[in-house]
């Protein structure tokens, strides 16, 4: 009975330890990336991944930084550079949507081209989504609004249209007007 007593236990140490290494071996293939490996383990965060990492071993793990966006700032920064080298695919790059539509209307694309080429990147307000850049020192001071996206802060072009409308147009339709005024008061007419 003696050697019953001894030996069961054993076999059931063996049993554990046999297991163990099992388990330690599949959660190694987990973390090495093989394919099988990839489809069992569910996917994690790298933040959390590396906490993970650090709680099963007991030493901490390097955080990973997760990429840091510029703010309104820095893209008003790029955004007037890529206006001085009138490059319109970098300016619609750092704009929302919408900017691309604006630049469809007459003069629209040169008028915010030439302020933004001509402007510095001032101040600047965050109001949740919404952000504020102050272009330039001198008055009046005109403001750039700013989207937050999921890439990052983005130059609202169609904004600022409606805050600062096309000068070109405002003209063409005093002319207009003063063209349909003129003919309506006769002087229009050639008198012989």
């Amino acid at each position: 009975m003696t050697v019953h007593k001894f030996v069961l236990p054993m076999f059931v140490l063996s049993l554990m330890t046999v297991a163990c290494e099992e388990k330690k071996a599949a959660d190694a293939e987990a973390t090495s990336g093989t394919p099988a490996a990839a489809e069992a383990a569910p996917a994690v965060p790298a933040s959390e991944a590396a906490a993970q990492a650090a709680d099963a071993n007991g030493v901490a793990a390097p955080a990973v930084q997760e990429a840091v966006l510029p703010g309104p700032q820095e893209v008003c920064v790029a955004l007037t550079e890529a206006a001085k080298a009138k490059d319109e695919s970098k300016i619609l790059a750092a704009s929302t949507p919408a900017t691309a539509t604006a630049f469809a209307a007459e003069g629209a694309k040169d008028h915010i081209v030439a302020i933004l080429a001509g402007a510095t990147c001032g101040t600047f307000t965050i109001d949740g989504d919404s952000a504020t850049v102050a272009l330039g020192t001198s008055e009046p001071i005109k403001q750039a609004t700013f989207s937050k996206a999921a890439d990052g802060w983005k130059f609202d072009g169609a904004a600022f249209l409606a805050k600062y409308p096309v000068a070109v147009v405002k003209e063409k339709a005093k002319k207009a007007a003063a063209k349909v005024q003129h003919k309506a008061s006769g002087h229009g007419k050639k008198h012989h």
